[in-house]
């Protein structure tokens, strides 16, 4: 529940989601990928706003899954497998490569996002609109990931500034 902290909310009554999700693993243990753990137990309304993944890792992020009566988080691998499969908003990036700007098309409404470099630390932030472009002039050469979306729905694609 907002502004609470809970190993696990269970009990009687209708558990009302809304703002951010925070994760603090417990004597600060940290999970390894594919563990999950059943944080909320009962009959579940509304969803998370944003969920902070900042405790973890750089290689790993929450996967966070609900229904009407529970609530998982599970740690999965901050890299996708493959671009096409880690990119479910469809939005794509051009010029790739670039040197200075790269401009998203696709996009359906403001999303946030996250500039990845190639070791898993994340380079910049911020909230971007459906017709921005981002600007990557102050970027060192080289391979990044751009992260877009929200705990429930991500997009996730390569880009190369040359």
């Amino acid at each position: 529940q907002s502004g609470q902290d809970y190993d696990v909310v269970g009990g009687v009554g209708t558990k009302n989601l809304d703002g951010t999700l925070r994760i603090i693993p417990y004597n600060w243990y940290t999970p390894s990928i594919g563990e999950s753990f059943t944080i909320i137990e009962g009959t579940i309304v509304g969803t998370f706003s944003n969920i902070d993944n900042q405790i973890l890792p750089a290689d790993r992020k929450w996967d966070v899954r609900y229904d009407s009566n529970q609530v998982i988080i599970s740690v999965v691998s901050a890299y996708p497998s493959s671009i096409s499969e880690a990119n479910r908003l469809g939005f794509s990036v051009y010029p790739n490569p670039s040197k200075d700007v790269v401009n998203i098309l696709g996009l359906q409404k403001s999303e946030i996002y996250q500039i990845i470099n190639s070791v898993g630390h994340i380079i910049r932030s911020g909230e971007l609109s459906k017709t921005e472009s981002l600007n990557i002039s102050d970027l060192p050469l080289g391979n990044y990931f751009l992260q877009i979306g929200s705990a429930q729905k991500t997009g996730v694609i390569r880009f190369t500034k040359h």
